[in-house]
């Protein structure tokens, strides 16, 4: 077997070390072995398959899609030609997918006997290292693999995945479960990987039933009767899923750090064929609310961010939502383009008063998905927008007492679209976005407010005294005075003061202090305990 071959390079930071083991490159064993391999304490294995633009597969290693449409010509997707020269096009074809196909099988093949040379010899020299990276494009990454180092290297914090995995991902599942020192995973640009065997079976297995299909008479009508029996003792179809990952993730007893962004989690494998037919796009079968709402009950869990998570619905994270109003050991959740719509607003604003752990809550209340429309009452079709209750939610902070940042952002299209689309939905996204931030500008100096019927003043749990950040739209958008008056005001310890009945004298005057440039905090904690001045001046006297 030809070893493959690496670079060494430091990366990063000056306290870190990254040995950059790209597999396209020389001298592998060297830089393992040497002074850069021992003395390293983040290791990044990458690989970029070198095939053309046109040749690679962006969905791993599932041949249905590079197969093209003449390639499938045995799965009755291609009318026949009666020419000669016609059918020897198709039959050239379809000699070149199998070709590619076979081509392809060879390749990750032998990157995985790579990839296990690779790992078993960091498992033997790279004995400091912290930090892994997985970075693959073009190609698959055998679970198997990852599953055996996690298994014997029990030093690794952290763990960045940027690949398509294939192979079984029960034993990775069952590692990342049991690893004793995991606490941050990142989970970047990921996706399963379907079964070539699997595939190729069931495509004998459609061609046998073309085949009997045809057989029929067309003037009858045993060919529909034949495709609602078979439709009926036909197996479900094939999913590929990485929610085994998942699972073994919310079961780790050290994760506290996790980020899931731009990752496909689970799709069946459907022909084209199958979707001209029934005319719907390939079903997600994957549980998203539940799955999510396990990591908030997670024990060890601190920070869970997502991002551009398609799958996502606003009801599954809703139902992720929900789980916040009995389990307060998170502390940081970050959603941000993904479908945060009214039932996530509902939700949030239902368990903000009742949780008592969350401190940091980043959650993109306007965002254009441009890979949805949805058509108008003139009969456009529009990219689809997502608009969260954003009252709802605000109005959940009035008694929360533990966020302190809150950030309500709005979808900067510049940035997540094309020059075409932001020219056409330029003028509608600024409307909608200065209308929504609007009216949470008006909604939040009422959290801070005491409510009509509180008796006692400066009662706690009546009214927000912990929320010190707020970011609406974005950083330029600006707050109003009065909003900064009343963060400025539970920076300075309001919550503290007002729960605290002994406050000591020198407590008051630190906080007076650190904001005698803003006169308003300093009458607000003045008028909080007036006669703590009187008191004091009496001391003094005596």
């Amino acid at each position: 077997m030809t070893k493959p071959s690496a670079t060494a390079s430091p990366r990063g930071s000056s306290s870190r070390i990254t040995l950059d083991l790209n597999l396209g490159t020389a001298h592998l064993m060297d830089i393992i072995e040497g002074p850069a391999g021992y003395g390293a304490d983040s290791i990044l294995i990458r690989y970029q398959a070198p095939c053309a633009i046109e040749d690679q597969d962006v969905e791993g290693d599932n041949p249905e899609y590079f197969l093209t449409a003449a390639a499938m010509e045995d799965d009755s997707m291609t009318v026949k030609s009666s020419s000669t020269a016609g059918s020897s096009s198709i039959q050239q074809q379809r000699q070149h997918a199998r070709v590619k196909q076979r081509r392809r099988r060879q390749q990750r093949q032998q990157l995985d006997e790579q990839i296990w040379w690779i790992m078993a010899s960091i498992e033997r020299f790279a004995t400091q290292f912290r930090h892994l990276s997985l970075r693959f494009v073009g190609c698959s990454f055998p679970a198997e693999a990852l599953a055996w180092l996690l298994d014997r290297v029990d030093r690794i914090e952290c763990l960045q995945m940027r690949v398509t995995f294939h192979g079984s991902l029960g034993g990775l599942a069952k590692a990342l479960q049991r690893h004793p020192h995991l606490t941050q995973v990142f989970v970047d640009h990921c996706r399963p990987s379907f079964d070539d065997s699997s595939h190729n079976y069931n495509n004998r297995r459609r061609k046998q039933e073309d085949e009997e299909f045809k057989r029929l008479d067309v003037s009858s009508n045993k060919q529909q009767q034949y495709k609602q029996h078979n439709a009926k003792k036909s197996p479900p179809p094939k999913l590929a899923s990485l929610e085994p990952l998942l699972d073994g993730l919310a079961q780790s007893k050290t994760l506290r750090c996790l980020t899931l962004s731009h990752t496909t989690i689970a799709f069946t494998a459907r022909t084209f064929q199958e979707e001209e037919e029934e005319e719907e796009r390939p079903v997600v079968a994957w549980n998203a609310g539940a799955s999510l709402a396990q990591f908030i009950r997670m024990p060890s869990l601190e920070k869970l961010s997502l991002e551009h998570m398609t799958e996502v619905q606003d009801a599954d994270l809703a139902t992720m939502a929900q789980a916040l109003k009995s389990h307060h050991t998170l502390k940081t959740l970050s959603v941000r383009q993904c479908a945060v719509g009214p039932l996530t607003g509902q939700a949030l604003g239902d368990v903000l008063p009742w949780n008592r752990g969350l401190q940091t809550l980043d959650v993109n209340i306007h965002w254009w998905d441009g890979l949805s429309y949805e058509e108008t009452n003139e009969g456009q079709y529009v990219a689809k927008c997502w608009e969260t209750d954003v009252i709802s939610l605000i109005q959940g902070l009035q008694t929360n007492p533990s966020l302190k940042c809150l950030g309500l952002y709005c979808d900067n299209l510049a940035y997540t679209h094309n020059a075409a689309v932001v020219s056409i939905l330029g003028e509608s996204v600024e409307a909608s976005t200065n209308e929504l931030c609007a009216s949470a500008l008006r909604e939040l100096p009422k959290i801070f407010q005491k409510t009509s019927d509180e008796k006692v003043s400066f009662t706690p749990h009546r009214r927000n005294c912990v929320l010190e950040d707020i970011i609406v739209g974005h950083r330029s958008f600006g707050l109003t005075p009065e909003i900064d008056f009343y963060l400025n005001w539970n920076r300075a310890g309001r919550s503290y003061f007002c729960q605290e009945d002994n406050a000591s004298p020198y407590d008051w005057m630190d906080a007076i202090l650190n904001h005698r440039e803003d006169l308003s905090v300093v009458y607000a904690l003045v008028s909080m305990n007036p006669v703590m001045f009187f008191r004091q001046n009496m001391r003094t006297r005596k």
